[in-house]
C-alpha cells in the first residue's frame, strides 16, 4: 500500500510528523510518500499522488498547498483520511472531501491511530 502524507508546511513537520512516522510506524507492505523529503521536494506531486492508494492528511494547520493536495486526491477518487491534534480545530472545509476525520492528543496516539487506520484499510 502506498500512502501519500499531506500536510501544511506551517509547522515543524520534520519533528512532529515525519520523525514519528519514520521511527515508530511499524507496518509491512506500506510505503509512505513524504512530500517534503529531499527525493521529491519541489516536484509536481500530481503523478506521484495518482499512483497512491490512500491520502493521509494531517490537517491541524490549514494551508493553500494542503488544500490543493486534498483537491487533487479527491479528483483521483483517492480515499482521504484526515487527522488533527485534538487542541487544533481543522478547517471546516475538510468535511467536503472526507467524513473520515480523527483527532489525537500526542505523537504516540497519532502513531497508534495511523497504524489502526492503515490496518483497517489493508483488511
Amino acid at each position: 500500500m502506498k500512502i501519500y502524507i499531506a500536510h501544511s508546511s506551517n509547522f515543524n513537520y520534520q519533528d512532529e510528523l515525519y520523525k514519528p512516522l519514520k521511527n515508530e510506524l511499524k507496518l509491512n507492505h506500506v510505503e509512505l510518500i513524504l512530500p517534503h523529503e529531499n527525493s521529491i521536494e519541489g516536484k509536481n506531486t500530481y503523478d506521484i499522488m495518482s499512483k497512491c492508494d490512500l491520502l493521509l492528511a494531517e490537517v491541524s494547520y490549514a494551508s493553500t498547498g494542503l488544500g490543493i493536495e486534498l483537491g487533487r486526491a479527491e479528483s483521483f477518487d483517492l480515499p482521504i483520511i484526515a487527522i488533527h491534534r485534538e487542541d487544533r480545530k481543522p478547517s471546516s472545509s475538510i468535511k467536503f472531501v472526507t467524513n473520515r476525520i480523527h483527532s489525537y492528543q500526542s505523537p504516540r496516539e497519532m502513531i497508534d491511530l495511523i497504524q489502526k487506520i492503515i490496518k483497517n484499510r489493508m483488511n
